[in-house]
């Protein structure tokens, strides 16, 4: 079984003098009993509120609580080192774990990771970010790419002095489709459109221009002027 140790302490010639003598000075009592520490298994998981479990030492039952610097969250079998401070002991690290469960890091209040240089996340599997209230990214230059891209969302705003979308397709399909602009410019090779029920424009003017031919078809046709109806052409047939 493993058995407790003293980490050593340093004394002063005249305060090693007197430790023959029984006569200790309190603060090197104090230190030499602070830094205790043993090895021992986790016997019940940690509790998130207090983030303390019931620990199994040579010495019997205990219970223990995560040390700040300890992030990884023990389950239950998990082999930890812990120190004891008078009546206090803390987990210190997760030194192994046979079983598969996956490992958790925890903390319990706002965490900061601080980079100097560059930081990669890499993963042979998935990687899933999660916030309960916002997931906020800022960068310089934001690149993504993938294979395929899904975005589910019931709401979606995207604001932006420019915006360019370059596809070799490209597919819109909703059940209302409003679009606003000061100016609308649209330049096609070949543009079809199909209305299966009532098309209405409503312009100051409309000016219409074909190189070849104008073709309007129609079961009945109607044009209607107030003042002035005008044809004009080198020849005009009617009927």
């Amino acid at each position: 079984m493993n058995q407790q140790t003293h980490v050593p302490v340093d004394r002063p010639d005249d305060e090693q003098a007197t430790t023959g003598t029984g006569r200790q000075t309190g603060a090197s009592s104090e230190l030499t009993r602070g830094v205790i520490q043993q090895v021992g298994e986790v016997e019940r998981p940690p509790e998130q509120a207090e983030r303390s479990m019931t620990v199994s030492t040579p010495s019997g039952l205990c219970r223990a609580r995560l040390a700040t610097s300890c992030l990884t969250l023990p389950a239950v079998g998990d082999v930890v080192l812990l120190a004891s401070h008078g009546t206090n002991v803390y987990v210190l690290a997760v030194l192994a774990r046979s079983s598969a469960e996956p490992l958790v890091l925890s903390s319990d209040r706002d965490t900061t990771w601080a980079v100097q240089g560059h930081l990669a996340v890499r993963a042979t599997g998935g990687v899933d970010l999660a916030g309960a209230e916002q997931l906020r990214l800022k960068a310089g230059h934001l690149r993504m790419e993938a294979q395929r891209v899904d975005i589910v969302t019931d709401r979606l705003g995207v604001f932006s002095r420019f915006a360019q979308w370059v596809a070799e397709r490209l597919e819109t399909t909703a059940t209302s489709l409003r679009q606003v602009s000061q100016t609308h410019t649209m330049h096609t090779k070949g543009y079809h459109r199909q209305v299966d029920e009532l098309e209405s424009v409503r312009a100051g003017h409309i000016d219409l221009r074909a190189r070849e031919m104008l073709h309007i078809h129609a079961q009945h046709s109607v044009i209607k002027s107030r003042e002035l109806v005008k044809i004009d052409g080198t020849q005009i047939q009617v009927g």
